[in-house]
């Protein structure tokens, strides 16, 4: 029997179906399975696809017709299909196709979209069916990168993209998407197949990144690197356009103060609220950057073409820039003024790099500095030459000490009686060349480039060098040596190391060592400066608070320190008998100092006139020209001890 032959050949499987399908089937009822065989000549599995049809002969008996089709390739599809759809809902990317038109507005329709695309979107598979992947697009969905898209598809490309998509609830998330077109087997156009991998995290990391290379940490701003990039193609694109620009440097003035008498913190917080300022004062097609510390710079991209015409613009933009930078700021209840210097460079009209703009503004800053500050000066020739001759300084400087042009003079301190109780060590500097360069102009340049930790112990070594011979030169025995010491000096993880060294190497006697601080020293951890004073009196060395008056002191700190003397400065002595703001001060001071038990000695003592005034306010040590100018070691064991 043909269908008994057939069976034998079906699968097990499918083998009772067919058995049950094929027997007595009811009169004109079309039978349809598919089923697997397996081939008799090669053992072959194949997918047959049977159609039946019973018929009732007129005996009552049925006539059973069929038909066998091989559907193998067909089925085999089908599974590979499924098997594809499995693949693809399994995957993390999310897939999504669409029809192939329309290309622009409304877009084509979405066919597919596999389980990621629902889990990342929010969207389930029925809201998006037959909709427009526009749905995903939001404000910051980049139009450039949509257009590119857009020209690709229109051109039957695939396309490669980064762009910002939305989720449902409108969360914006960063996709990179490869869009591949799909034909059908006459080589037609019919899908878009899109597969979207969420890159949100890698962008933000990347973001990251490039906000710590070109941005500010503090102030959010762009910092030197990125200026230098953008005053770069701003210098560039001047020689084609002859558009004119500017760059304004902006310093604040006497930060150092306000950093160190009220410590980093606030400074920073301070120059986070300057910054905030600066920017609201520019426009935002303009561009303002810190270069470091408390430097920031504008760059004005537009001033049109007339040079007269720019430099109106931006005097008057200097002149509100400075009202909005000098206004005080809050910072923990307390109000904090800083105003600022300002310079200015217009430029377009001649070729120019970004280091010459640089330090063109940095020269007129400069000499809004040496203005008076809280003003503004335009780039002027002249100051360059000026500026070169501080950078040869500087250079020279560093060179000082091994050239062994540095040197100390020494300046007597006397009592009542008019006998020498100690003197003052004082660092000069005669250069090969230029001879003698000021002490006001050498000792600030060697704080601000940093020298002074190299000077600093230089001038600690040579003067305790010269300390440990006064035990053996007559009437040296018992006075004191005073060293000025800066706040970067003072402030070294190693200062109180070095300065035993010093002593132990050199033989010196502690005790006959004075070491002058300056108010500013204070600012910051008033604990941990305590800690080191206190480390050094245990060796024997004493403390003067040099300079007193002249900045930010607080009674509650003053009385935690362990000095041993106040230092009244030579501004308040030279003027005392004409200033009563002056006389005020030191009288002031010198009550201050009994209170506290600390012995007062007034710098900068000229006239006989000051010493009497200074002696019945109950000051009764000196130093200053009345007595002695600075002089070498020799001469002052000579002073000491005059040859009879």
């Amino acid at each position: 029997h043909a269908l008994d032959q057939i069976a034998e050949l079906v699968e097990a499987r499918s083998r009772q179906r067919f058995v049950a399908a094929c027997a007595s089937p009811a009169p004109d009822t079309p039978l349809t399975m598919e089923f697997g065989v397996t081939r008799a000549n090669d053992g072959a599995s194949r997918w047959m696809l049977m159609c039946g049809q019973s018929a009732a002969d007129g005996d009552g008996s049925g006539t059973r017709f069929f038909t066998l089709q091989d559907v193998t390739a067909r089925r085999r599809s089908q599974e590979q299909l499924k098997l594809l759809e499995k693949a693809v809902a399994s995957l993390n990317d999310m897939v999504l196709i669409t029809e192939a038109q329309p290309v622009d507005r409304p877009g084509p329709r979405i066919v597919f979209v596999n389980d990621a695309f629902e889990r990342k979107t929010g969207y389930s598979r029925e809201e998006v069916l037959g909709k427009s992947p526009r749905l995903l697009q939001g404000p910051d969905t980049q139009r450039a990168e949509l257009d590119r898209i857009r020209q690709a598809l229109n051109a039957w490309q695939p396309v490669r993209a980064e762009l910002v998509n939305y989720t449902k609830n409108r969360e914006p998330y960063w996709v990179e998407l490869m869009i591949q077109p799909i034909a059908d087997e006459q080589g037609w156009y019919t899908h878009w197949v899109s597969v979207e991998r969420d890159i949100t995290e890698r962008r933000s990391a990347e973001e990251r990144v490039h906000q710590l290379a070109y941005y500010d940490n503090l102030t959010r701003l762009p910092n030197r690197t990125m200026f230098m990039m953008t005053a770069a193609d701003a210098l560039a694109s001047r020689s084609s356009s002859h558009v004119l620009g500017a760059a304004i440097l902006i310093d604040l003035d006497n930060f150092k103060v306000i950093n160190d008498n009220w410590g980093h913190r606030n400074g920073d917080l301070l120059l986070a609220e300057k910054a905030r300022c600066i920017r609201e004062a520019v426009p935002p097609a303009d561009t303002v950057a810190r270069l470091g510390g408390d430097e920031f710079i504008v760059l004005l991209h537009d001033l049109g073409q007339d040079m007269a015409s720019a430099v109106q613009e931006v005097d008057r933009f200097c002149t509100r820039l400075l009202g909005t930078v000098s206004r005080p700021v809050t910072i923990e209840g307390i109000e904090h003024f800083a105003s600022a210097s300002l310079g200015a460079v217009v430029f377009g009209d001649t070729p120019l790099s970004v280091e010459e703009l640089l330090s063109r503004a940095d020269s007129a800053m400069y000499s809004a500095k040496d203005s008076g500050r809280n003003t503004h000066r335009f780039f002027d020739g002249r100051l360059q030459a000026q500026i070169a001759e501080r950078v040869a300084l500087e250079i020279e400087l560093r060179q000082s000490i091994e050239r062994q042009e540095l040197f100390l003079l020494y300046q007597p301190q006397v009592d009542s009686e008019g006998r020498v109780v100690g003197a003052e060590a004082l660092c000069r500097w005669n250069h090969a060349k230029r001879g003698a360069v000021s002490p006001a102009l050498f000792i600030p340049l060697a704080e601000e480039s940093g020298f002074i930790h190299e000077m600093g112990p230089w001038v600690l070594k040579t003067a305790c060098a010269f300390l440990a011979q006064w035990p053996r030169l007559p009437g040296m025995e018992e006075l004191s040596l005073s060293v000025n010491v800066s706040a970067r000096q003072f402030h070294h993880p190693e200062f109180v190391r070095q300065v035993h060294e010093v002593l132990t190497h050199s033989g010196a006697n502690p005790r006959q060592l004075k070491l002058e601080l300056t108010e500013s020293i204070f600012a910051d951890d008033v604990e941990d400066i305590v800690k080191k004073m206190e480390a050094l009196r245990a060796l024997g060395v004493r403390f003067s608070l040099d300079d007193f008056g002249t900045g930010y002191s607080s009674l509650s700190y003053l009385k935690k320190l362990p000095l041993d003397q106040l230092k009244i400065d030579q501004s308040f002595v030279r003027d005392v008998l004409l200033d009563a703001s002056d006389e005020a001060i030191v009288r002031t001071v010198i009550a201050l100092g009994e209170s506290l038990g600390l012995n007062v000695i007034a710098e900068g003592v000229e006239t006989a006139a000051q010493r009497d005034f200074l002696l019945r306010s109950g000051c009764s040590l000196y130093q200053g020209y009345l007595f002695s100018r600075p002089v070498p070691p020799a001469e002052l064991a000579a002073y000491v001890n005059p040859p009879v």
